[in-house]
């Protein structure tokens, strides 16, 4: 190919310059670039991006890979094109935290406007697997499990500690964003490098950055995270989530956002916050909540404590579907309860449970007042039906 026709996807399909970015080798790199003068900065966005594609093979097969790097340069192509919106599907969650690095690289670099790249992010989110027993950290191939209820602590240089004891240094985490996966019936906290605490419920991915950009502060999440945000004028905190986007200096405030749910909410503790979809901002003051469903959003007045106290292990249902209620339950305990779809989504419960309680005694307690029985079916599935 003449080399006024080559592109980046040229680049990033060539062989020569895949093998120069396994083996990492600089000289071999500055060769490559001379043999393609006039090409440097494509060369340098592929190479960059090749070098975060790194996959670990025992984990993903290479069918699996040719298939994810095929689907990759179509969709990147179709993307410049602007043809549809970048969709992929990854093989496995080392694949796709490998990916997830990639993109931002690539969009960061060629100029991708932050509404398409926040779509991108969230989309690769939702991808990512919570098939695990363990709360997890995932950089690139790397994976490191953390204990039950454990307080993560990023340090300024960008090392996780783990308790009192350090369990990853930055030099280990491969890529510039670090997903933090919580498998259902776990929960976990970390406390970011400027301060801010973030409690992440059952059944919740986030990804942050190793460290925070000198302008702004961004995480994206899918599930259930309540925020201490420690207040900064000069660097906004954000966090991304399906629905709508919330933007902070420095306030308290639970945001609920799960992919399987049909209401996602945020509800504020203390301070202000901005709460930014496409068509438009809405500011909540203490004691708000905003409340979107099915495309159409509602703010109100809410006891804050309804919705945040799961960090203490208590679950306030106030006129709850039993269905919405043995959602919750499910995700907090790891187990798959089904139910009778007659009559059971116009049950209403108001009520206060304690979940340190075994499932059982939650069942036992809530059969008692409530127009059900349950019983145990194969594996972890819990059987509940409506008494006529």
């Amino acid at each position: 190919m003449e080399q006024n026709k080559l592109d980046f996807e040229y680049f990033l399909l060539d062989t020569e310059l895949n093998a120069i970015s396994i083996e990492n080798n600089p000289e071999k790199l500055e060769a490559y670039i001379e043999k393609y003068s006039g090409h440097r900065d494509m060369i340098s966005d592929a190479f960059t991006l090749l070098q975060n594609l790194k996959v670990n093979p025992a984990m993903v097969s290479q069918t699996q890979i040719d298939m994810d790097y095929d689907l990759l340069f179509k969709e990147i192509t179709q993307r410049q094109r602007k043809t549809r919106s970048l969709r992929l599907t990854i093989g496995s969650v080392a694949a796709c935290a490998c990916l997830v690095l990639g993109f931002s690289l690539f969009f960061n670099r060629t100029g991708i406007d932050e509404l398409q790249r926040t779509s991108q992010m969230l989309s690769l989110l939702n991808e990512v697997t919570i098939n695990t027993d363990e709360v997890q950290i995932i950089s690139g191939s790397t994976t490191t499990q953390i204990e039950n209820n454990e307080t993560i602590t990023q340090t300024e240089d960008g090392n996780l500690m783990v308790g009192e004891k350090e369990k990853v240094k930055s030099a280990d985490l491969e890529t510039e964003l670090v997903q933090l996966v919580v498998p259902h019936g776990k929960r976990t906290n970390i406390k970011f490098h400027d301060g801010t605490m973030a409690w992440l419920n059952s059944g919740s991915k986030l990804i942050y950055p190793k460290v925070f950009a000198a302008d702004k502060r961004e995480i994206y999440i899918e599930g259930e995270i309540y925020l201490e945000v420690e207040k900064s004028k000069e660097k906004p905190f954000i966090v991304h989530a399906k629905m709508f986007d919330v933007e902070v200096l420095g306030t308290k405030f639970n945001l609920s956002a799960y992919s399987e749910d049909t209401e996602n909410s945020v509800v504020l503790v203390e301070g202000s916050v901005d709460v930014k979809t496409e068509a438009h901002k809405q500011r909540l003051v203490p004691s708000q909540g905003y409340f979107s469903r099915d495309g159409a959003a509602r703010v109100k007045k809410v006891d804050t404590y309804t919705y945040t106290c799961w960090r203490d292990g208590v679950m306030i249902v106030d006129g709850e579907s039993l269905d919405n209620m043995f959602a919750r339950l499910a995700r907090h305990y790891n187990v798959n309860i089904k139910c009778d779809e007659q009559t059971i989504s116009t049950e209403r419960y108001k009520g206060k449970l304690n979940l340190h309680d075994s499932l059982e005694e939650v069942l036992r307690s809530l059969s008692a007042s409530l127009s059900f029985t349950y019983k145990k079916g194969s594996g972890d599935e819990i059987q509940i039906h409506m008494r006529k």
